[in-house]
């Protein structure tokens, strides 16, 4: 391997091992857990990625594509690593499972030699790099510094979602398949494979899981979405400026009507794992296209890959699995037709197996599932769409109609991210172009039917929380390696109209760019002050934990079984600050009575009768607890000051100025 590999591959190693210890340094962790983590990613994921992207046998000359598809690919064996160990119930071997596969790994490379010697270049890895470290920077104050755990400060408050997903990371750290975090005996179905990536790491690793996923969990997907995104855009476009500008679109541009510097920064948990290996799948799809290699590894390797994007956010996978389609239609209208069936057959078989496996289940038939509303519906429910389409007719005269409605959809869709819009309009355009002068190129296709369907799932599907915003953030990418895919090829255009739409693009990105700073600083100097223990009180959100909080949950963690179950009695305290989620993340056991965002609406009920009969002194309610599993009760002393557990019933085993915790006897 050339010399220059070798320094690049170590800057970054020596980059992620310098972010590792300042996170142990600021958060008065043992240096030990840094340099645990930084081993674990470079041996237990790095290494055999890479024996899996020589397996592969993918012909990419970029040394920095290497390292984004090698940690890739490191993260899917690491997932299947977790199914084997879970399916034989030895979580506590995991270790021992991972040395083996590194050992093999290098045996594997080590042969390999020979064939890769002096064939990368070294493209790529100043861009990347430079990209990696704006996002280390970010993520460690936007990131690690906001997600302070109370016990280092006198309190602190976190997104509902970074909850969630952290209460699925401990899910799965306690078997498979996960039980519902927050009303622990029902099975949870969701696009949680980045939550399988957080439970093995700590088998591997034995760092504590909330640790991992406040401190660490951003450190792999930064040198994903940089590389990734790199080895996508590079081998789509051809000058290095449009890939600068893909690039930063892509991960650094915010729209007006969607928060995508919070889902694939601040509180990802899952879309940025779904983002990074959509990009890859189409990367994989346009190298079986340009190359004509339809070996069974490649076929193999794009169904994974399909497979991941699926379980790491669904709505991402949905997206790109059109692009999929759109080839395997291609073929069937070149009369090619037992590959396009057999390709089409194999990649919506990877989708629908890891959809109704791992995806489908009580929450995608519930109230909070994806309902599809229509354009009327959109109209009436959106309030983005129903805000416009006010405005265009109050404001500024627009005559109520079907004109004004087709405009309106026009101007939320560009409202969401103006450069990828603009970019994908220029593409569609020249689609159509090379369309009638019989020029169809298959790339571009790909890109240009991504981008309509995910659009039109955004304007036309809502589900709680605006979670269909998913389905437009996915189709940045390819809007904007459709814009500049079509604008290399423009050369006979005269150049004035080529600057012009240069200058739009521009514009548009410079108008998302600037939005993505402000909320960036913003969040930054949030973690910054949160770090310092400076927080005005005003800037706590209501999933709160205040120190002693905190302590008494701790004090669960240390001195209760791994798999005891916790019964409280509150869902908000007296400043109506909620404690739902919160108690479950920092004991890291299952709060039987929590229900936040669990779909069994009846099961809720009859666990908060349950406690309400018991606070009213019912003893038959300690019975019905214990016959549920309850171990362990826990009293609220700012809600229910005055209840006292009878004797009989339970024993207090810890008290201090915000919680008695009662073991139930």
């Amino acid at each position: 391997m050339k010399k220059k590999h070798i320094i690049w591959f170590a800057v970054l190693q020596l980059a992620i091992l310098l972010f590792s210890l300042a996170n142990c340094r600021y958060h008065g962790l043992s240096p030990a857990i840094g340099a645990g983590y930084f081993l674990f990613q470079l041996i237990g994921i790095m290494l055999p990625g890479l024996a899996a992207f020589l397996f592969f046998d993918i012909k990419n000359r970029s040394g920095a594509a290497v390292i984004g598809i090698s940690y890739a690919l490191g993260l899917v064996l690491l997932i299947i690593e977790y199914l084997m160990v879970s399916a034989a119930g030895i979580q506590k071997y995991s270790w021992c499972l991972s040395f083996v596969i590194a050992v093999c790994s290098f045996i594997y490379i080590a042969k390999r030699r020979g064939r890769i010697e002096g064939r990368w270049n070294d493209s790529g890895y100043m861009l990347c790099m430079i990209f990696i470290l704006l996002i280390f920077f970010l993520d460690l104050f936007s990131v690690s510094f906001a997600n302070t755990i109370p016990g280092e400060i006198s309190g602190n408050s976190y997104y509902v979602d970074w909850l969630f997903w952290t209460g699925n990371n401990i899910s799965f750290t306690k078997g498979f398949p996960p039980q519902d975090y927050r009303l622990c005996g029902e099975i949870f179905n969701y696009h949680y494979f980045s939550s399988i990536v957080i439970a093995q790491s700590h088998f591997v690793t034995g760092i504590d899981t909330v640790v991992l996923s406040f401190y660490f969990s951003f450190m792999i997907p930064a040198v994903l979405l940089a590389t990734v995104s790199y080895t996508f855009f590079s081998s789509v476009l051809k000058k290095r400026e449009y890939v600068i500008l893909a690039m930063i679109i892509t991960l650094f541009a915010e729209g007006s009507s969607l928060t995508f510097i919070s889902h694939i920064y601040f509180c990802p948990f899952g879309f940025d794992y779904g983002y990074i290996f959509g990009m890859l799948s189409v990367y994989v799809l346009s190298e079986i296209i340009k190359k004509r290699d339809l070996s069974v590894k490649m076929i193999l390797l794009s169904a994974s890959l399909i497979s991941m994007t699926t379980g790491c956010k669904g709505p991402v996978g949905i997206v790109i699995l059109m692009g999929f389609g759109a080839v395997s239609l291609y073929y069937i209208l070149q009369k090619r037709f037992k590959k396009g069936i057999l390709l089409g057959v194999i990649w919506l078989g990877a989708f629908l197996l890891t959809y109704f496996v791992f995806i489908s289940g009580d929450v995608t038939a519930s109230e909070a599932s994806l309902k599809f509303l229509g354009i009327r519906g959109a109209f009436k429910v959106n309030p983005y769409i129903k805000k416009i389409y006010s405005s265009l007719t109050e404001g500024y005269g627009f005559a109520a109609g079907r004109v004004t409605k087709i405009i309106t959809i026009l101007l939320y869709l560009y409202n969401l991210n103006k450069a990828a819009v603009l970019l994908f309009i220029i593409g569609i355009l020249y689609l159509l172009y090379a369309w009638f002068h019989k020029q169809i190129d298959l790339c571009l296709l790909i890109c240009c039917t991504i981008c309509p369907w995910g659009m039109a799932l955004t304007i036309t599907t809502a589900q709680q929380g605006g979670s269909e915003m998913y389905f437009m953030m996915s189709v940045i990418p390819y809007g904007a390696a459709a814009g500049f895919y079509a604008i290399e090829r423009m050369r006979k255009m005269k150049y004035l109209y080529l600057n012009i739409m240069l200058s739009v693009v521009v514009t548009a990105m410079y108008m998302n760019f600037s939005s993505f700073l402000y909320n960036a600083y913003f969040k930054s100097m949030q973690g910054l002050l949160c770090i310092r223990n400076q927080q005005d009180i005003s800037d706590f959100s209501k999933y709160y934990a205040a120190k002693a909080d905190y302590e008494a949950y701790e004090w669960i963690k240390n001195h209760t079984d791994k798999e005891a179950i916790i019964a409280v009695d509150y869902l908000f305290d007296t400043n109506s600050q909620t404690q739902q989620m919160v108690a479950g993340v920092f004991s890291e056991r299952y709060i039987w009575n929590d229900g936040k965002y669990s779909v069994n609406a009846s099961e809720i009920e009859r666990r908060k009768g349950i406690i309400e009969r018991l606070l009213n002194g019912d003893d038959s309610a300690v019975i019905e607890l214990k016959e549920n599993g309850v171990t362990y009760f826990m009293q609220n002393l700012a809600v229910n000051p005055s209840f006292i557990l009878e004797k009989e019933s339970g024993t207090c085993v810890y008290e201090n100025s915000s919680f008695r915790v009662y073991k139930l006897d």
